[in-house]
Parts: C-alpha cells; sequence; structure tokens
C-alpha cells in the first residue's frame, strides 16, 4: 500500500522514481507476531527498523522437532517430493517455485540477511521461547542489533514502562530524519 502513488501523494509523499524522500516504517511484533515482522522485513526495503518482543530463533528446535519442520512448506514440500510421479502436471516454473526467503527459511537464517537496526527483547522468565532465542537472532543480525531483557517478564506479560522507553528511543533513533522534521531536532 505504501508503494501505490494515490496513497503517497494523499499523503503528500513523492512517487517512487520522482525524487524526494522514501517514506519508511518500523516493525514491531511480539511472539509470532515479531516472527512476522522478521519475515516481513526480508521483503521490503522500506522497513528502517525492526524490535522483536519473544521471537523464536528456530522453532523446531525450540519444541525438539525435526529440523525439516523448519517451515511450514517445508514439510509440505518434503512430502510432495515423497509422493512418486503420476505425470499428470506441467514442468513448474523454478522461478515461481522459489518463495520469498521470509517465508521459508528459520528466523535465525532471515535475521542473517537483514541490515536494518533490530532490537530483540525476551523476558528473563519467558517458559515458552526462553531468552537464548532472542539472544541468537541479535547474534545473528547482519546489522546493528539489540538485546533487551524484561526482568521479570514471561511471554505474555506487559513490558514494563522503562523497557518501552527504550524501544521509543531506538525506533527515533533508527528512523531517518526528514525535511523540517530534521531541522527541528538540531
Amino acid at each position: 500500500r505504501l508503494r501505490d502513488p494515490a496513497f503517497r501523494a494523499g499523503r503528500g509523499w513523492p512517487a517512487p522514481g520522482h525524487g524526494g524522500e522514501q517514506p519508511c516504517v518500523a516493525l514491531c511484533g511480539r511472539s509470532a507476531g515479531a516472527n512476522a515482522a522478521i519475515a516481513y522485513a526480508a521483503t521490503d526495503p522500506m522497513v528502517a527498523a525492526l524490535v522483536c518482543d519473544g521471537a523464536y530463533s528456530d522453532l523446531p528446535s525450540l519444541f525438539g522437532l525435526p529440523s525439516w519442520l523448519a517451515s511450514p512448506f517445508a514439510s509440505l514440500k518434503r512430502m510432495a517430493e515423497d509422493l512418486p510421479d503420476l505425470g499428470c502436471h506441467s514442468a513448474p516454473d523454478p522461478a515461481a517455485a522459489q518463495p520469498a526467503l521470509g517465508a521459508t527459511a528459520p528466523p535465525w537464517e532471515v535475521a542473517s540477511r537483514l541490515w536494518m537496526p533490530a532490537m530483540y527483547i525476551n523476558g528473563d522468565l519467558d517458559e515458552l521461547v526462553p531468552a537464548a532465542c532472542a539472544r541468537a537472532l541479535r547474534d545473528r543480525h547482519a546489522g546493528e542489533s539489540q538485546f533487551l531483557l524484561a526482568r521479570g517478564g514471561t511471554h505474555e506479560t506487559a513490558r514494563p514502562e522503562h523497557l518501552l522507553a527504550q524501544i521509543a528511543i531506538f525506533v527515533h533513533r533508527a528512523m531517518p530524519r526528514v525535511g523540517a522534521a530534521a531541522a527541528s531536532l538540531e
């Protein structure tokens, strides 16, 4: 939607390729939403910052499952490969068969290809997704990344005000300054 010229014009943004600054977004997600943010960030260059709270780094190992279950597509692909060729389908287009990186790769692999600044957060009492997952994502992230530990936090608890303030400062610093807004900050 952000690339739609009508949407952009209604907000005073220039159309792509017509000069001016490009708009950008910060993605924030918690739990499965954090993993969705990681996957989406790999597909859109307008993502300028990423905040992931409670993201898993490798779902199969988190639950002690075989590695081929790393994504929903991987298990379907494996089952399809095990079926006999019945000769009732046309040859697939190899380009069309390649899903986006974030759709099939485990989050740690996607993070290793992300260059926007990222903040990975986890509760120290999180029994569903241990803090080691956020640390692994931070360690694999290709660009600048930070790790915050929410003391006394579980997977479901609200984050304390001071942690939310740290997130706000992180996002503010990661976003590019545009026009008059940048001048007013100096």
